[in-house]
């Protein structure tokens, strides 16, 4: 996951910056503890940004926030995600993390941790058995594990609160005269406890209002909330709590009842949120959708909302957790919490039911990227419907959600399996929802290997929209991606084809709706033509394929037509110097689009053109290290194409070739490296994109990666403790090899990879 990015200055905590910074260079496991409001994120990330910076971890730093997930078991499979892992198969979510940690050396930051405690200590006590793994945790409440070092932190010191404040202040206006205000803004600050969050706000606040407006009302509401005598002999992080409660009370009374409405609407977001999204859920009633913008930039304003970095051209907001939870909390109050729920799924069934029937066009990346986006909330939405017993409805949006292809693209199939199987469960009618449900469980399953569950359910929705009369897309769909992938053993290659056509031409994908389908039917019989049809009707199917995806100005169906064009290709003309070099070009120009895109299953079925390319030239060694490669991203992705037969009987062939040419001892010498950079799925395709990076030895490609991070050749030096001037001749040395004239060049390149 990228690193969030802050725009206003980090004040206040250079102290802590610094000695956070030594511990983990001594600690593998720091839990920053603190109450809500106190910074804890802001720290966590300067640290992360630092680290980044510098390259003090080899492998880099994983953020993640925790905020988004409501079940405990997605955690492995998430964190396994955010490391870049694109596993889909059926094999344990910690195994794969385990695999794709192993060997690395990596600073993992896990941010709210608080409501995750028992699921963050069962990772953590796997995770950190690998050696290279650190992991700084933010958390209101320590882990309670061995080797965990808790960093409390503290509100700021009064001289870093009045300068944060003073910042703050006049960032909303810069003309405030805040030399007249100092006394009222020291009280201020010591009103809200010195915490970072309530600072910001109060200073905000204060430059509509004036300080002494602010004071007098936050005086209003600490009166109000006298202590106890019980209270009298709580904690820091009590009184913290309740002075950040204060502050948020005033922050609430402060905002005019639409800005009021739209915060507590606005917690529904799992994730982040565009305006257009906030409109559609959040504008009705006394707020309208007109209304919304204005309102979304006087919370912005007020320190309520912040900004994320833009994407796809579209501004994108979130509320910190802390004041989202205190919008959710008076959503409740307010008696909206269901109504804004209902209105969260409707806005999301809209957008995956036009995403899916807009996927084969000109805007098909934009749609990913959007869909991309939505996933937290969509499973957020989807289990909201498991709650409320409204199985049907959850039903209905996964399927618009598998259509749009995104599971499968983001290694995310098997969530989206589990809520279907959860649903199926409580939701017994026998009708087309459950069908279609039925059948794309079996798309799921077949896509990550699981025959035995795949044909499973497959027969159950066959049997039953045959019982029903109907004619449904998904049963068709799914025994169409079966047949392809080679799921039917019984079945010779004429039989396959010839089932095929008859699936093609099912009346069913007549209808506009599922045009988009349709595209997908295309692109699988594109698929069976290439590896088991006659070559005459390959030729014919993949040159359909290719000029029906250019026609549609379809981004991913092109690279997808472009693939099996290529397998066509290398399986029926692999002695063809004109046919091997159209392959080679169709591969320079898919994989690139398709990293991307960060399409999962590409880089597996590139590598394989790669590998039956190497093999149709005659060049053992170029065999044995793309077979090398092969392997070790088929196991890091679980993306296994074993049974398309004809594509793994023509590696094998050349596999077992090249072992007799070279001998076991030299085809495994270049084998197995090549297996461990398999591995690493992205910088493995690089390799056959640009063959100067698979000449660079592991040192050199240290050395790009540190160029890349900015580091001068003194820093360099220092770091790996090697002379200057060895440094210098090394890099003379990968300019050459990967064809660039300097460090500028080498970063611009290495961005690419």
């Amino acid at each position: 996951m990228a690193l969030p990015i802050n725009i206003n200055a980090f004040i206040g905590r250079d102290a802590e910056f610094a000695q956070l910074r030594d511990l983990l260079t001594r600690k593998r496991l720091v839990t920053l503890t603190g109450p809500g409001g106190v910074g804890k994120t802001r720290l966590a990330l300067e640290i992360a940004h630092a680290a980044h910076a510098d390259g003090a971890w080899r492998d880099g730093v994983v953020w993640m926030d925790l905020r988004p997930f409501g079940e405990d078991h997605q955690l492995p499979r998430r964190l396994a995600a955010a490391l870049g892992s694109t596993h889909v198969a059926t094999r344990e979510p910690m195994q794969v993390l385990m695999d794709e940690v192993a060997g690395k050396d990596l600073l993992i930051v896990l941010d709210n941790c608080e409501h995750l405690l028992n699921a963050v200590r069962d990772l953590l006590r796997t995770l950190l058995t690998e050696p290279g793994v650190t992991v700084l945790a933010t958390s209101r409440h320590g882990l309670a594990l061995g080797g965990e070092h808790l960093n409390p932190l503290t509100p700021l010191a009064a001289g870093a609160a009045k300068e944060l404040f003073e910042d703050r202040l006049l960032d909303a206006r810069g003309d405030f005269p805040v030399a007249e205000h100092e006394a009222e803004i020291t009280r201020l600050c010591r009103a809200g406890d010195n915490l970072p969050l309530a600072i910001e706000i109060l200073a905000v606040a204060s430059s509509n209002l004036s300080p002494s407006d602010v004071e007098r009302r936050l005086a209003t509401l600490l009166h109000a909330d006298r202590p106890t005598d019980r209270q009298q002999q709580d904690t820091d992080a009590d009184r913290s709590h309740r002075s950040f409660h204060q502050v948020m009370e005033l922050s609430w009374d402060l905002c005019t009842p639409q800005e009021r409405t739209l915060w507590q609407r606005l917690s529904v977001f799992a994730g982040g949120f565009t305006l257009e999204a906030a409109e559609a859920v959040c504008g009705f009633d006394d707020l309208p959708e007109s209304a919304v913008a204005r309102v979304l930039g006087a919370l912005k304003w007020q320190s309520i909302v912040t900004v994320e970095a833009p994407r796809d051209g579209h501004s994108r907001y979130r509320l910190l957790e802390p004041i989202r939870q205190h919008g959710d909390a008076r959503a409740a109050q307010a008696g909206e919490a269901e109504e804004v729920r209902q209105r969260h799924y409707d806005w999301l069934l809209r957008t995956y039911r036009e995403a899916a029937q807009q996927w084969l066009g000109p805007d098909e990346a934009h749609w990913l990227t959007l869909c991309r986006d939505l996933q937290d909330d969509a499973h957020s939405a989807i289990a909201w419907c498991a709650r409320r017993g409204r199985s049907a409805a959850g039903i209905e949006l996964l399927l618009h959600i598998v259509r749009t292809r995104v599971p499968f693209l983001s290694g995310r199939q098997p969530e989206a399996q589990e809520h279907f199987e959860r649903l199926l469960t409580t939701y017994t009618e026998r009708d087309e929802l459950r069908a279609m449900a039925l059948a794309a469980v079996s798309v799921l399953a077949v896509c990550r290997g699981d025959k035995d569950t795949a044909d499973e359910f497959l027969s159950e929705a066959q049997a039953l929209t045959d019982e029903l009369g109907a004619a449904l897309p998904q049963p068709v769909l799914a025994e169409a991606i079966a047949i392809s992938l080679g799921h039917r053993d019984s079945v010779d290659p004429a039989e396959s084809m010839a089932a095929m056509e008859e699936l093609c031409s099912s009346p069913v994908f007549a209808q506009p709706e599922f045009r988009s389908d349709m595209g997908l039917l295309a692109m699988f019989r594109s698929f069976g033509a290439a590896i088991t049809g006659e070559e005459e009707i390959a030729d014919a199917v993949t040159a359909e394929f290719l000029a029906d995806a250019q026609a549609s100005r379809a981004t991913w169906h092109i690279t997808w037509s472009q693939w099996a064009r290529a397998a066509y290709l290398v399986l029926h003309r692999p002695h063809d110097p004109a046919a091997r070099s159209e392959a080679e070009s169709l591969l320079h120009a898919a994989l690139p689009v398709q990293r991307g895109l960060d399409d999962r299953w590409g880089p597996a079925g590139w590598t394989w053109v790669a590998a039956g390319l190497a093999g149709a030239i005659g060049d053992h060694r170029l065999v044995a290290e793309r077979s090398g490669l092969l392997d070790g991203m088929t196991h890091s992705t679980g993306v296994a194409m074993h049974g398309m037969r004809g594509l793994w009987e023509t590696v094998g062939h050349a596999q077992n070739i090249a072992r007799e040419q070279l001998g076991e001892t030299t085809f495994d010498e270049i084998y197995n490296p090549a297996y461990q950079r398999g591995r690493d799925c992205r910088l493995a395709t690089a390799e056959l994109l640009w063959p100067g990076w698979a000449q660079l030895t592991d040192r050199e490609r240290d050395l790009v990666r540190l160029v890349a991070q900015g580091l001068s050749n003194a820093q360099i030096a220092a770091r790996l403790d090697r002379a200057e001037n060895t440094v210098a001749k090394s890099l003379t040395k990968i300019y050459a090899a990967v064809g660039v004239a300097g460090r500028d060049e080498l970063r611009e390149w290495y961005a690419q990879l």
